[in-house]
């Protein structure tokens, strides 16, 4: 049986990210296949060289240093280290990690340990934050490489770096990619056709997510998950939740958050986030995973937009994406002020679900053929 390498983000405390490593490998190893995680944590160098070497934004590197800077107004940093410590518990009993690799030559001693290698999802092509490594560059020739539903996060490519993306794009046996906008991508760097496919967290059931879902104590609660702060955000989501009677909780994301006078939860690990979102009356998020964990466990949620849409780092891409899929778009807040949170929300999950489980089905056939393809 050919030996499968998945190599995605699993190290950034993202609760999307972590989860959708998971579903993929999970997804691969009830199919049949024998298949693990690269387990690639770049150090701090690696990280910088990768900086100055791709020419990425310095501004967007600066944001990514938002976890330690919320150490600084956190009441209680034991409340981040039990987070880290159950991201890093999940990952240790629901996935298969190989050894630690932390720069691009030490993962070239990957070849020959694996058949196959798989670029895993996410926006692990994001060209704002360029890194080789998400491209396999560091794999030979002989081997075959997939890429399973990468995001690009972008509607277009700087002109600066579409030779050296399109050079990298051309070495892969089978492409899909999350976004449409993706596939437009490819086609104009390279000129190849290929299909958009869902996250891999929309190839498992509702049921194996049940199974990894932490239930919380909380009773009767509206849950924010928004990935940037916005104020006049959290300020609606807790008139709703007053007007409702509910809880308003909080997962934190930024430190922004911890000025807010209300109830914010820091010790949050995959397992609990997915169990404040399966036993939520109502949830309000900008995220991509927070959507789709919401139409997921069928509840009643709104949808905001992280970006402004004249931004040109905007990456809302994947939400409206996500919402023409499944036909969603009563519930995308596209103007706080004009939107009517109150009246009856209609969400057709019988419809939903039908659509998830043929889009699942044709994504799922995608990815097996790919692996089971000749060349």
């Amino acid at each position: 049986m050919s030996k499968i390498g998945i190599l995605t983000w699993l190290h950034n405390e993202n609760y999307g990210s972590v989860l959708q490593g998971y579903a993929l490998q999970k997804f691969l190893i009830d199919e049949g296949f024998d298949a693990e995680h690269i387990d690639y944590n770049a150090s701090i160098k690696t990280k910088v060289l990768n900086l100055i070497k791709n020419r990425n934004s310095l501004k967007l590197f600066i944001e990514k240093w938002n976890f330690y800077q919320i150490k600084k107004v956190c009441k209680n940093p034991n409340l981040l280290k039990m987070r880290s410590h159950r991201f890093n518990d999940f990952k240790v009993k629901n996935m298969r990690l190989s050894e630690r690799y932390t720069n691009p030559e030490e993962l070239k001693g990957t070849n020959g340990k694996y058949d196959i290698y798989i670029s895993g999802s996410d926006q692990i092509w994001s060209p704002m934050l360029l890194n080789p490594v998400f491209y396999l560059s560091f794999v030979e020739d002989k081997y075959k490489k997939i890429a399973y539903a990468p995001s690009f996060g972008v509607s277009s490519i700087p002109e600066i770096k579409k030779n050296k993306i399109a050079e990298m794009l051309n070495k892969y046996d089978r492409i899909s990619v999350r976004e449409e906008q993706g596939t437009k991508i490819v086609n104009q760097l390279t000129g190849r056709i290929v299909r958009s496919v869902l996250d891999p967290t929309m190839l498992l059931t509702e049921d194996k997510w049940e199974k990894v879902a932490i239930k919380p104590k909380d009773e009767k609660y509206v849950v924010c998950y928004f990935l940037t702060f916005n104020k006049e955000y959290y300020e609606k989501a807790k008139e709703f939740a007053d007007r409702k009677n509910l809880k308003l909780i909080l997962i934190s994301t930024t430190k922004e958050t911890y000025t807010l006078d209300c109830d914010i939860r820091i010790d949050v690990g995959p397992s609990e986030w997915l169990g404040y979102i399966k036993y939520a009356d109502y949830v309000f998020t900008d995220s991509f995973h927070g959507c789709v964990f919401s139409m997921m466990f069928e509840k009643i949620f709104f949808i905001f937009k992280r970006f402004s849409d004249s931004n040109a780092n905007s990456q809302n891409s994947r939400i409206y994406n996500f919402i023409n899929i499944f036909g969603m778009d009563n519930i995308l807040v596209n103007d706080i002020n004009k939107f009517d949170f109150y009246s009856e929300i209609n969400i057709d999950y019988v419809k939903i679900k039908e659509t998830l489980n043929e889009e699942s089905k044709k994504s799922a056939d995608w990815l097996i053929g790919a692996i089971e393809s000749e060349g």
